[in-house]
């Protein structure tokens, strides 16, 4: 059995380049660590994008509403385990969200970020509807389109 050999120091800072971006809700920070053939998906729905304009569309619809739930739910992360192979990183996070009622709302999921040639060349996210509909919005989540499995 081989080991994998993980990710160079370079796909690391893809990577972390990419959160950091996401983290101070830059859009065209965010688009420069993004590759021209990105694919992203919303799972168990199977529902996805393809493309830098659809990605630009779904981070224009997800980093203000991410910034709108800090400010107003205290939305909040909580990493609990994190793996690399030699493709990507998959990360197992809780969010929080303070509910209607003050009370506090949990989300497990699970996202796989894969890098590619120059940059971040998709992920995968594995929630609950209803954490995807928090974090994209209501409207932008109706307009995802089914993704192609064909082989």
């Amino acid at each position: 059995m081989t080991t994998p050999l993980g990710p160079t120091d370079a796909q690391r800072r893809q990577l972390d380049d990419h959160a950091t971006a996401e983290l101070t809700f830059d859009l065209d920070a965010v688009m420069a660590t993004v590759d021209a053939d990105c694919e992203y998906e919303w799972q168990p729905q199977g529902l996805g994008l393809r493309g830098l304009d659809e990605c630009r569309r779904m981070y224009a619809a997800f980093l203000p509403r991410w910034q709108e739930l800090e400010r107003t739910r205290d939305l909040r992360f909580e990493v609990r385990s994190e793996f690399w192979n030699d493709e990507a990183r998959i990360r197992e996070q809780i969010a929080y969200v303070r509910g209607d009622h003050g009370q506090t709302e949990r989300h497990d999921f699970v996202v796989v970020v894969l890098w590619g040639e120059h940059g971040v060349r998709g992920e995968r996210t594995y929630a609950a509807e209803a954490f995807h509909r928090l974090v994209l919005g209501d409207d932008y989540f109706a307009s995802l389109q089914p993704v192609d499995r064909q082989p």
